[in-house]
């Protein structure tokens, strides 16, 4: 082609070319952070034992399995895996609870006020879709989770912030 320099034309093709292998290794890297590698699902079809529950975990493929588990879930729900995918933290707005399934002390009245009243004090979930969201703390030397959430009373919500730390 008249007028252009190959030399030129060969530093923005390895400009692009540069920019391509940072776009996939960027990419890479991000995608090999397992947090939102598990979902749980499930509530009270047989009042009286443990809620069936249901999870969904995205690994190579996706595996479907069915499970008792005490906590019932109705409109709300936030998980956390870790960065290798294992399930750490999950709720329902109304407490948290670790990766056994146990309730962590010091959670129960998550979302205090009169939905937790409705809801949560009988036995169900926490009955606000998009309620509650569940990120890592990234701290170094701690274990730590940040839940951001909304408790209702009357038609008066607030923005709450809850700290976690399992160490």
């Amino acid at each position: 082609m008249p007028g252009v320099c190959p030399v030129h034309h060969l530093s923005i093709m390895l400009r692009h070319f540069f920019f391509l292998l940072c776009f996939f290794c960027v990419a890479w890297s991000v995608c090999a952070q397992k947090h939102d590698n598990i979902w749980l699902f499930g509530y009270d079809y047989d009042p009286g034992g443990l809620k069936e529950g249901i999870r969904f975990q995205f690994d190579d493929s996706l595996k479907i399995s069915y499970e008792g588990r005490a906590m019932d879930f109705a409109a709300t729900s936030a998980f956390l895996a870790d960065s290798s995918g294992s399930l750490r933290v999950y709720s329902n707005g109304c407490y948290v609870a670790n990766a056994e399934g146990n309730e962590i002390e010091g959670t129960e009245g998550l979302n205090p006020g009169t939905m937790y009243n409705l809801f949560c004090a009988h036995g169900y979930g926490y009955n606000m879709p998009q309620n509650t969201i569940v990120v890592p703390a990234y701290t170094t030397g701690a274990e730590e989770f940040h839940f951001f959430h909304s408790p209702v009373t009357g038609n008066i919500s607030k923005n709450l912030l809850t700290t976690l730390d399992l160490l």
